[in-house]
């Protein structure tokens, strides 16, 4: 078995584990788990149309968003510890070897400060330090802490994917409904005749979302009703990071996906480099 193996069966059960939940998603999306009322307000001589979902986003959801971004975190742990063991074995540390993504120079440095007696060893550099120089410049350069201005590191990929990893380890992860393309509104065959028509379209649909509100010119109980029907998606809900929110699951997952891969690739091109380096003359791998 070659070193990077377990790696790639870990890419492949998060790529199966992600396309069942968009097929998932989509299913659920499609067969429009809601409706929408007409509700009218004598007192302000008004109606809206209010948003009302009938099926809860299954809860194992979130359990599987978790699956997916575990698999990927661990693929870019594995590797660091894979090239650790096979070129400084000695420099193994059980608890401490692993892919680091750090936010701050401070978190990165492994000097620990100017009265520290031992390396730090939660800094980044530490938790790396075995490996190829070539393969600790590719993981500082990608580091959130190295981003310029205007963004700043909590609004990188990375950063993103690992606080997400960690937000799944300790509680649920939340998401929501939310508008990704629009509503369609197909009043029924009597013409509509308003004095005043607001279509608010917020992003979050949840119980009671206001989609449209009208003054109708004539008797409120003989407006016509509506027929409506709302696109949306899955995405993250406010409990995560601010650049998550309302962002689609699915494209966010694809997101990481394709920045692990990059790591891993780079990361599996400096292994293999080095094990030739690594071969007894006369030796084949």
């Amino acid at each position: 078995m070659k070193d990077f193996d377990g790696i790639d069966a870990k890419i492949v059960l998060a790529r199966q584990r992600l396309n069942e939940l968009a097929s998932s998603f989509k299913a659920f999306c499609e067969n429009q788990q809601n409706e929408v009322r007409v509700e009218t307000d004598h007192s302000a001589g008004t109606k809206r149309i209010v948003f009302s979902p009938t099926e809860a986003i299954p809860l194992a959801w979130s359990a599987a968003i978790g699956e997916i971004l575990y698999d990927l975190r661990s693929a870019l742990d594995h590797a660091v510890y894979v090239m650790t063991a096979r070129r400084n074995p000695e420099l193994l540390d059980e608890r401490f070897t692993a892919f680091p993504i750090s936010e701050t120079a401070g978190n990165w440095d492994a000097a620990g400060g100017s009265k520290a007696v031992r390396p730090n060893k939660r800094a980044g550099r530490y938790k790396i330090r075995a490996l190829p120089a070539e393969a600790i410049a590719v993981i500082e350069r990608i580091q959130p802490f190295r981003v310029e201005p205007p963004l700043t590191p909590e609004q990188t990929t990375l950063w993103i994917f690992d606080r997400l990893a960690n937000i799944d380890k300790h509680r649920t992860l939340n998401i929501c409904r939310f508008r990704s393309q629009g509503a369609q509104f197909h009043p029924g065959d009597s013409p509509l005749s308003v004095k005043q028509i607001v279509i608010s379209m917020p992003l979050k649909l949840e119980e009671g979302t206001v989609l449209m509100q009208w003054q109708p010119s004539g008797d409120l109980d003989s407006e016509p009703e509506f027929a409506v029907r709302v696109e949306f998606d899955i995405a993250f809900d406010e409990a995560g990071p601010q650049a998550t929110h309302l962002q689609g699951v699915i494209s966010s997952l694809n997101e990481f996906g394709s920045l692990v891969l990059d790591i891993l690739r780079e990361l599996r091109r400096i292994h293999e480099s080095s094990e030739d380096d690594l071969q007894p003359p006369g030796e084949e791998s």
